[in-house]
């Protein structure tokens, strides 16, 4: 889990200190219980020893042991789900600074082609043509294309009030077909 906004890094490790102590403590509290119940068995009740110190003992390690390592899978297991949420947020980063850096790239270009002096135009097509061979998204492909049909169609329309120049505009339709 990602810590709090606002979350000292100091408030992090009183938090990772105490919940440590609860683990030890709870470990430490488990023995004891264990001990006293192999006394209660062992030496007050009528049917004797149930099996030599040596046994205790061993029991006693294996099973410290045992819950020792289920608190440490636990541990792990949640860890390993903070460090997968950690990595998903940054891959949602990465695809927002991706996007971002296209649409500015794509505004600019627009702007570009808008000019109305003779060459920023072309200068905008070929932005238009290396930004669409650069990216590997469709829709963001589908959205340049769209812009070379829409300027193609604006610079080959026909006017009735004005008359006809397409050779000024001719090239600059021919490099955006050419894309």
């Amino acid at each position: 889990m990602m810590p709090a906004k606002g979350e000292s890094a100091m408030n992090r490790i009183r938090k990772y200190i105490f919940n440590v102590g609860i683990i030890v403590g709870g470990l430490i509290l488990i023995a004891i219980t264990f001990l006293f119940i192999d006394a209660l068995l062992c030496r007050w009740l009528p049917f004797g020893k149930l099996g030599t110190q040596a046994e205790l003992l061993r029991n006693l390690i294996f099973s410290i042991g045992g819950i020792g390592g289920a608190i440490g899978l636990w541990l792990a297991t949640k860890r390993q789900k903070t460090f997968a949420e950690q990595v998903d947020t940054q891959i949602k980063q990465a695809e927002t600074a991706e996007t971002q850096l296209f649409n500015d790239r794509l505004a600019r270009a627009v702007e570009l082609l808008a000019n109305s002096d003779k060459m920023l135009p072309k200068a905008g097509i070929r932005v238009l043509e290396v930004l669409a061979n650069s990216v590997d998204v469709i829709e963001h492909k589908k959205i340049i294309v769209n812009i070379l049909h829409d300027f193609i169609r604006d610079r080959t329309a026909i006017n009735p009030k004005t008359p006809q120049r397409l050779n000024d505009k001719q090239s600059d339709v021919q490099l955006a077909l050419d894309v």
